[in-house]
């Protein structure tokens, strides 16, 4: 269920900003001194957004998703693909696809979830600005996973890592660690995505 109740969150937040007359550009200055490598999918930076007729089939996504990382097993994976309307434009269709797995080892777990967002305006921009957070409670931080841009995420109060991989400008991989759980075993789990395979699907 925990899936269902995040396609519901993300189309509530579509919806709800559905209204905007216009998005603002984001910044395109990431201030980094190595550029992200070509043609991995960088996320998009004007208001320009691609089209997209058909999301992504969740079992793809599904198979793209590690079943064993340092130990950690993952359980029985779960995958969904939602279509809905623009309030305001019956004829606008919106969809996306997600599939998940949750890798288990004793009390402690790594969540790895893609969300083919199809190109859905207003979920790509909010990944767009590219932009970094460091302070007490812990930081979030650019980097690329396997030639894509990602950010890496610490949270303090936690005690958790993250990664969320934005491939072919419409698809967002997240891998998220449970309370304790080491960096580099969530740092494992994001390399042994097959995210080759979700770029080739990503047309």
């Amino acid at each position: 269920m925990k899936i269902l109740y995040a396609i519901f969150a993300i189309a509530l937040v579509v919806v709800l900003v559905s209204g905007c007359a216009k998005a603002p550009t984001p910044n395109t200055t990431s201030g980094d001194n190595n550029p992200t490598p070509t043609n991995t999918g960088n996320p998009q930076t004007n208001t320009e957004l691609k089209q997209c007729d058909e999301a992504i089939g969740y079992q793809v996504l599904i198979d793209a998703l590690p079943t064993e990382v340092n130990g950690y097993i993952g359980d029985e994976p779960e995958g969904n693909m939602l279509t809905f309307a623009n309030p305001q434009d019956q004829t606008q269709v919106w969809k996306y696809s997600t599939g998940r797995v949750n890798l288990v080892k004793d009390d402690k777990s790594i969540g790895v979830t893609a969300t083919d967002t199809c190109y859905i305006q207003y979920l790509s921009l909010a990944w767009a600005g590219f932009y970094e957070i460091d302070g007490t409670d812990g930081y979030l931080k650019k980097t690329t996973v396997s030639g894509y841009p990602a950010w890496h995420e610490y949270s303090k109060p936690g005690n958790n890592y993250r990664y969320n991989v934005f491939v072919k400008d419409r698809v967002i991989v997240s891998i998220d660690g449970s309370r304790d759980v080491p960096d580099s075993d969530v740092t494992a789990a994001a390399n042994a995505v097959g995210y080759s395979s979700i770029a080739a699907a990503a047309k």
